[in-house]
């Protein structure tokens, strides 16, 4: 049971890191130009809730690719 934890919350910040500094940035407008502190901020929700994120995340791009909001 400890192994699946640690793998969901390794899982979890490889998501943050790709959202938090690659991702993120380009599909949520507010990201741009964030410091480091909020980037660490958002670490553990993004670890917890990674499903979500990456769901979100996959909309947002879509809808940044066609010009519109999600």
């Amino acid at each position: 049971m400890a192994y699946a934890g640690l793998g969901w919350a390794a899982v979890g910040a490889l998501v943050w890191v790709g959202f938090a500094f690659f991702g993120g940035p380009r599909a949520v407008p507010g990201m741009k130009g964030s410091s480091i502190a909020f980037r660490l901020m958002i670490l553990p929700g993004v670890a917890l809730l990674w499903p979500l994120v990456l769901l979100r995340w996959a909309r947002w791009s879509k809808a940044a690719a066609a010009g519109t909001t999600p």
